[in-house]
């Protein structure tokens, strides 16, 4: 099973996902929502987020940084 990280700017954009998700990913895929702060504080947390990730033992894993 594939499982989505997105990592996005702020919660307006986290509730907009939320409803958009069900529609762009298969029923068989999970996925989480990180909201930040605003931008800054999302590319202040990015590179700490993305070493974690990085030591997960997820298989099948995709990471979505949206920012307008």
């Amino acid at each position: 099973m594939i499982h989505v990280e997105f990592l996005v700017e702020e919660p307006s954009a986290e509730a907009a996902l939320a409803i958009l998700v069900h529609k762009l990913l298969s029923p068989s895929m999970s996925f989480r929502i990180h909201a930040h702060r605003g931008k800054l504080d999302l590319l202040r947390k990015l590179s700490a987020r993305l070493r974690a990730y990085r030591k997960m033992d997820w298989q099948d894993l995709a990471i979505v940084v949206l920012m307008r």
